[in-house]
Parts: C-alpha cells; structure tokens; sequence
C-alpha cells in the first residue's frame, strides 16, 4: 500500500491532517508540534485479523445501473465514502477479512461489499 511511505507522511505533515488507513490497523492522529502523532486503533482493523490470501478483484455494478461501488470507511452498506468509488471494470487489490464475511479491504485501506442484496458486484480475478 505505501509504496512511497516518505512521500506519503510529507505529505499528510505538510497538510496537518492525519488519516492512516491501511492492513491490520487504521488510525486517526493529531499531529502536535513536536511532529507526534497520537493514534488510536479502529475496531474495524484490529491486530490481529485473520485474511484470506490478497489477491484482485474486479468491481462490476452494471446490473444495478451503478457506474461503480463506492468505498466504505468501514464493513457496513450505510458507510459509503461520498465522491469515491472504483467504476465498473477496475481491477482493486485487496483482502479479504475472515471476520467480516462479503467484504474485502482494498489496498487503499477502505472496504468493498462483495455482493449486494446477493448480486455479485465485486468478483475475484482468478490467475493474477
């Protein structure tokens, strides 16, 4: 996911506001003048979360007249990210939490439903 982790921290110091979602553990911070950050664990990555093995998976919402499914900030359908969604056809990297059947984490740290009103509307790719 942190790819270019120093980047990545400039530029949430920079801005002063911290947000670290990702893995096992998602945190909110505040950023102290001593470049401290206090976080405190999200009940929804806990250490200690048992996943199936990462893999692809492609988001396809086209039967519900959808352009996309949007991210959720955490397991819940009530939970969407306004304004930030994958469009149909977008392969998301991902995993999938043991303990919370019919989601997947994608590698941005925010959730995708499997499937709604079971309708599949994000599938695994199998063979990448």
């Amino acid at each position: 996911m942190f790819e270019n982790l120093k980047d990545d921290v400039l530029f949430l110091l920079k801005h002063k506001h911290v947000r670290i979602v990702g893995g096992c553990l998602a945190a909110t911070g505040v950023l102290f003048g001593t470049g401290v950050i206090q976080a405190q664990p999200d009940p929804y990555h806990p250490p200690g979360m048992d996943f199936k093995p990462v893999g692809y998976y492609k988001v396809d919402a086209s039967q519900y007249g959808m352009d996309g499914v949007f991210y959720r900030s955490h397991p819940d359908v009530t939970k969407s990210v306004k304004g930030l969604y994958p469009a149909n056809g977008t392969i998301v990297y991902g995993k999938e939490p043991l303990q919370h059947p019919n989601w997947i984490i994608a590698d941005n740290g925010y959730w995708l439903p499997l499937s709604v009103d079971g309708k599949p509307c994000v599938t695994k790719v199998e063979g990448r």
